[in-house]
């Protein structure tokens, strides 16, 4: 009976047991934050491919629609330095232009003059471009924009209407 009575001392002396229900609202909390930060997470990510399909759909419009009576002006491959201060580094890319009239292209590949006159001066553009720039879709589209304005100061009264890149590597 003694040992039955220290027994009873014991128990009454011990903390009584924590209440079930603390742990069950600490698991709903951490539940709800997850979902807050996947919820989070996910209208994030939304959010940033929006705005990279709108940059790329900036990047892709041309400034005028191309008609059915348009061609392409063919340059050949472009490897130039770029210009970089910090290192060397190289640009390789394929130019064709889309011009207004289609039934000229014979008549301008013929004319090497203009020929070379359009491949100088793509060339010239190439070569003052940083390797920052031209990797981002803005970079990419405001060199299109600068080459067409160029080549159709050169192929007038033919009129570039759009730039298309063929192959665009960039070494770094």
């Amino acid at each position: 009976m003694a040992a039955m009575a220290d027994n009873e001392r014991d128990m009454s002396t011990a903390p009584p047991p924590a209440p079930a229900k603390k742990r069950g609202r600490a698991r709903w909390f951490l539940l709800a934050l997850l979902v807050l930060l996947l919820g989070g997470g996910a209208a994030g990510g939304a959010w940033w491919w929006k705005s990279r399909a709108q940059a790329a759909d900036a990047a892709h419009a041309g400034p005028e629609t191309i008609g059915e009576h348009s061609g392409v002006l063919r340059l050949e491959q472009f490897t130039v330095n770029l210009a970089d201060r910090e290192a060397s580094r190289f640009l390789r890319v394929s130019v064709h232009l889309v011009v207004s009239d289609g039934s000229e292209i014979e008549a301008l590949q013929k004319h090497e003059l203009k020929v070379m006159r359009v491949r100088s001066a793509v060339l010239e553009l190439l070569t003052v471009q940083t390797s920052d720039r031209v990797v981002t879709p803005e970079g990419k589209a405001a060199l299109k924009q600068a080459i067409a304005a160029r080549t159709s100061a050169i192929l007038t009264p033919v009129k570039v209407i759009d730039v298309l890149f063929s192959d665009f590597v960039v070494q770094f």
